[in-house]
C-alpha cells in the first residue's frame, strides 16, 4: 500500500495544484468517535492468546524469503508456507484462486471458517501478501502476520458467521488479486458479505512512539454503504481502545484492497499505520525497522473485532 503514490495518481491533471492545495488545508477526517464498547471477560481471555514471538517468528519468515513481485518463485513460495501455516493451525478449507494479471499467472490463497450459526454470512479479513522492490516486511508482511496470528487464535473458537481470510497477490501492481477475487467469486456468487476487514502495512516505525492505528472509513461513492462503515469503524476504535493500549485515529479508505468490495457495493474498514514509516517499496523495509510490538498490538485489537463482528459462541448472551 502506498498512499502518497495513490494521491499523486488521483491528483494527476491540470487540477493538481488547486487540489493539492485544498487537501493541505482541509485536514483529514481525524475525529475521535465517542463510542466505547466494555471488555467482554471471555473474549479478554482470547484476545490474551495473542503471541509477540509468534508474529515475530511469522515477520522473520516474511523477510527470509525476499522479494516478492507478481511472477516471481518468492511469490510461489510465500503462497506454498501461507498455505502450509493455515494447515498448521487445523484448517481445512483451504482453496487457491487462479487468475491472470499482467501476463502474470497467480493466486490468492482464500481460507474459510464455517460459521455455526450463519454460516452462509460471511466476515472476510483481508490483505496483500506480494511486495515489490523490498522483501516488504511492514508492506505488507504485517498484516500478513495479524492475518496469521488472527487464524492461529481463533482455530478452535465457534462463531455465528464464517470468516475467510483472503491473501491476496499483486495489490502492488493494481489491487490486482482484490479485484480478481471480487470479479470472479464475491460478484457471481452474490457473497452475503457482513463486512471486509482490510489489513494493509500496520508494522509503525522502529523508535518511534507508535501509540496509534488509523482506522479507515469508505467515504467514496456510491455512498450507501457509507452509514454502515462509518459506524463498524467506530465500533473498530472502540474496540482497538477496549482490548489494547493503542488510541485511534479515522480516516478515509483508499490505495488497497478493499477498494473493489467497496465499488461492489460491499461495507469496508481496515487498519493502516499511524506513524508512516518510509521503507515500503525498497530493500529497507526490513524486520529492523518496524515495531513488532505495535503489530502484537493491532493483532490483539483485530482478534477482539472478529469476535465483536462475527459474535463468538462463548456463553455471552446475544444483544
Amino acid at each position: 500500500m502506498d498512499h502518497h503514490n495513490h494521491l499523486a495518481i488521483e491528483w494527476r491533471g491540470a487540477a493538481t495544484v488547486l487540489a493539492l492545495t485544498t487537501f493541505l488545508m482541509v485536514p483529514a477526517a481525524e475525529t475521535q468517535d465517542t463510542v466505547s464498547l466494555s471488555v467482554v471477560p471471555e473474549f479478554q481471555e482470547i484476545v490474551d492468546r495473542v503471541s509477540a514471538d509468534s508474529i515475530i517468528t511469522t515477520l522473520q519468515k516474511f523477510e527470509s524469503l525476499g522479494e516478492k513481485a507478481s511472477g516471481t518463485q518468492a511469490l510461489a513460495e510465500t503462497s506454498d508456507w501461507l498455505e502450509d501455516r493455515y494447515e498448521s493451525f487445523g484448517y481445512s478449507d483451504i482453496t487457491r484462486q487462479d487468475f491472470e494479471f499482467r501476463s502474470h499467472a497467480l493466486q490468492n490463497i482464500i481460507v474459510t471458517k464455517i460459521g455455526t450459526v450463519v454460516a452462509d454470512k460471511v466476515l472476510v479479513i483481508g490483505g496483500h501478501y506480494d511486495t515489490v522492490r523490498g522483501p516488504g516486511v511492514n508492506d505488507n508482511g504485517s498484516g500478513v502476520a495479524v492475518m496469521l496470528e488472527v487464524a492461529r487464535v481463533l482455530a478452535d473458537i465457534d462463531t455465528d458467521v464464517s470468516i475467510r481470510f483472503v491473501n491476496f497477490a499483486a495489490e502492488e501492481a493494481g489491487l490486482g488479486g482484490s479485484r480478481a477475487y471480487v470479479e470472479e467469486i464475491v460478484v457471481p456468487q452474490e457473497m452475503d458479505i457482513l463486512l471486509m476487514l482490510n489489513i494493509d502495512e500496520v508494522g509503525g516505525v522502529a523508535g518511534a512512539s507508535n501509540n496509534t492505528v488509523t482506522c479507515e472509513r469508505d467515504e467514496r461513492s456510491p455512498v450507501e454503504n457509507n452509514a454502515a462503515s462509518a459506524a463498524y469503524t467506530d465500533s473498530l476504535a472502540a474496540l482497538t481502545r477496549a482490548y489494547t493500549p493503542l488510541d485511534t485515529r479515522i480516516d478515509r479508505a483508499y490505495g488497497s484492497d478493499y477498494l473493489p468490495f467497496q465499488s461492489a457495493g460491499y461495507v469496508i474498514t481496515g487498519f493502516y499505520e499511524t506513524n508512516e514509516s518510509r521503507y515500503p517499496h525498497t530493500p529497507n523495509d526490513v524486520l529492523e525497522n518496524l515495531d513488532a510490538e505495535y503489530v502484537t498490538q493491532i493483532a490483539r485489537a483485530t482478534v477482539a473485532a472478529v469476535l465483536h463482528f462475527a459474535r463468538a459462541d462463548v456463553g455471552q448472551p446475544r444483544r
